[in-house]
């Protein structure tokens, strides 16, 4: 090598030759400082339901709870035997008397309704009376209402066709109170 004491230029640069065995391997360096902390990675996929557990034991018992609400009504039942027929109570009407329901026109009179006062013994004043005719009551002639207005005093409405001067009917009649 011919070292340039300034005299003159520098020449070219020679062609680069082979390229040399390796050399020994040199001697381990020293750490490097760490790096910074990467990003957090994407989660991973779930992975499968592990296997149930063996149970653990009973527990103490616990306090019982509160009642709980009325549940709704059953169906109804089946309809039980008969029972036995009660004694026999008292009559609910009785037999008073009798009485003749009847009346004598001394004048013609029109058909219509009327009211024909009947005394019978033990009729009670405010009292409820029924009248039943003994016999075939004559055509075109009812008894309607009766009505005790005194003591032994009836008022019973009678409906009759026209009865000419002298004309006259009778209706003989059971008395019945009606018992309450």
């Amino acid at each position: 090598m011919i070292r340039s004491l300034g005299w003159g230029r520098r020449g070219p640069q020679g062609a680069t030759g082979p390229k040399g065995d390796a050399g020994p391997t040199g001697a381990k360096g020293d750490a490097g400082s760490a790096g910074p902390s990467g990003s957090a990675g994407v989660a991973g996929l779930k992975g499968d339901t592990g296997a149930t557990g063996a149970s653990g034991p009973t527990g103490p018992k616990g306090d019982t709870g509160p009642a709980g609400p009325q549940g709704v009504a059953g169906a109804q039942g089946a309809t039980g035997t008969q029972g036995a027929t009660g004694a026999t109570g008292a009559s609910g009407a009785a037999l008073i008397g009798s009485a003749t329901v009847a009346e004598t026109a001394t004048l013609a009179i029109l058909a219509g309704v009327r009211k024909v006062t009947v005394t019978v013994a033990g009729v009670v004043t405010g009292g409820n009376y029924l009248l039943f005719p003994t016999g075939a009551t004559p055509a075109g002639y009812a008894l309607a209402d009766v009505v005790a207005t005194a003591a032994n005093t009836l008022q019973v409405t009678v409906t009759v066709p026209a009865i000419v001067v002298g004309g006259a009917y009778s209706i003989p009649c059971r008395v019945v109170r009606i018992l309450t």
